[in-house]
């Protein structure tokens, strides 16, 4: 049976699984795929941070979730029975992905702890106004990058380049990064003093 149908197979079955699920029974297993249990704990702490965020306790929500995690878990097994995260540079796409989360979750817990007020702003706002007075920052630089994973093959890169390789040719097919790439490596206007200088 193929990846889809076999995905196909298990969601229709979870759509006729009625599921109703108490504390007392977090620790239920509610469904098995291969070798892997989905337990009725993993349902009820996603069902918190749904509810958290606004969400309403179903039976439609939870049904929804466990869905979700039947998915997730096929996919799961199909990239380690296919070695996925060993082609192309997906390992480490993986790596960056979590490191931006991780990013992501210190921030607002940061924001939690540290609010941005409206004197905080104010300030940054007249920073920002009095160095845009300084002559070095008259000007304004577009910035495109090309993201790759080594020094390596930056300074391939940049050879090629010199050689008279087009960089938005060498974008699209080298830059990890893909919302920038799209663009062809543009990621903004900076100031001068916004940049780091490289050696």
């Amino acid at each position: 049976m193929s990846f889809k149908k076999r995905l196909q197979a298990v969601a229709a079955i979870a759509l006729t699984f009625t599921l109703f699920i108490v504390s007392a029974e977090s620790d239920r297993v509610l469904m098995s795929i291969n070798d892997s249990k989905i337990y009725a704990s993993q349902v009820n702490e996603m069902v918190g941070i749904a509810v958290a965020n606004g969400a309403k306790d179903s039976a439609e929500l939870r049904q929804s979730l466990l869905n979700q995690f039947i998915a997730h878990e096929l996919i799961a097994q199909d990239i380690k029975k296919t070695g996925f995260l060993n082609k192309d540079n997906n390992a480490l796409k993986l790596k960056l992905a979590q490191q931006n989360t991780m990013l992501e979750l210190w921030f607002v817990d940061y924001f939690k702890l540290h609010p941005v007020t409206k004197a905080d702003i104010k300030a940054e706002y007249d920073r920002q106004e009095a160095l845009s007075k300084d002559p070095k920052n008259a000007k304004q630089y577009e910035l495109a990058q090309i993201m790759v994973s080594t020094e390596a093959e930056g300074y391939e890169i940049i050879k090629k380049i010199n050689d008279g390789a087009k960089f938005e040719t060498l974008v699209k097919e080298k830059s990890l990064d893909k919302v920038s790439g799209a663009k062809g490596g543009v990621v903004g206007w900076f100031f001068a003093w916004q940049l780091t200088p490289t050696n």
